[in-house]
């Protein structure tokens, strides 16, 4: 097991076009990650968690962001994840 951080994501203002790039950053790692994975033919033995430390509120403030909360999503990649939203709101 590892892991590893990244910051930038406390975002209480003007959050859209930052948490766009954000996310894709995230995503791009993720899809060079499984990509050399799959080249080394171990993609299907890997399952990769993503997740916040902290949660948001989902209801956007006045600032066009989001402010400590408690909701939380957390991201699950890998050959042997069943796909699909799980858990309750």
């Amino acid at each position: 097991m590892c892991y590893i951080t990244t910051g930038g994501f406390d975002t209480h203002a003007n959050q859209t076009g930052v948490q766009n790039a954000l996310l894709g950053t995230v995503s791009n790692a993720l899809l060079a990650f499984y990509d050399d994975l799959a080249v080394h033919g171990v993609a299907d033995q890997v399952t990769t968690l993503a997740w916040s430390e902290f949660g948001r509120r989902v209801k956007e403030n006045g600032s066009r962001g989001t402010d400590h909360g408690t909701a939380g999503p957390m991201f699950i990649v890998g050959g042997g994840v069943r796909g699909g939203l799980h858990g309750e709101q």
